[in-house]
């Protein structure tokens, strides 16, 4: 009988372990839906920003699974106005490579640049797929 519970002891601390390997495995595949976004698209985003003190650093891509053209593009806001590291703006473009439509997505990008309201005209938020990811990506 002692065998046997401790056993069944070393199968729950065993099986405890393997749900720790897991959330280990999220992380890592949140980090390969990220695509460092290049001057091609963080170009018009930083061109279209309201003060021309602020910058826009460190952008993340994600593709969303919710819409069939769309791309989350996120990135580190940094300027006089704000408070350091944990500024983060998104938005959302039919192409990373910028040539098409850009879409501001959150607060941060809807009040510091000048991309029309991707809510409003194409139902576009925080919630879709991609949006968060994107944000998790220039977090690290």
């Amino acid at each position: 009988m002692t065998s046997r519970a401790a056993l069944l002891l070393a199968v729950a601390v065993l099986a405890g372990c393997g749900g720790d390997d897991d959330s280990g495995s999220s992380a890592s595949s949140v980090s390969d839906l990220c695509e460092a976004a290049t001057s091609a698209i963080m170009t018009p985003l930083g061109n279209s920003l309201d003060n021309e003190r602020d910058r826009l650093s460190n952008g993340q891509i994600v593709k969303s699974s919710d819409h069939e053209d769309i791309y989350f593009v996120s990135a580190e806001l940094d300027g006089p106005g704000f408070q350091g590291p944990g500024d983060i703006a998104t938005w959302a473009t039919t192409s990373p490579g910028g040539a098409e439509a850009i879409y501001s997505v959150d607060p941060l990008a809807k009040r510091h640049t000048t991309w029309r309201d991707g809510t409003a005209i194409a139902g576009l938020s925080l919630e879709d797929d991609g949006a968060q990811e994107s944000r998790e990506c220039v977090t690290g």
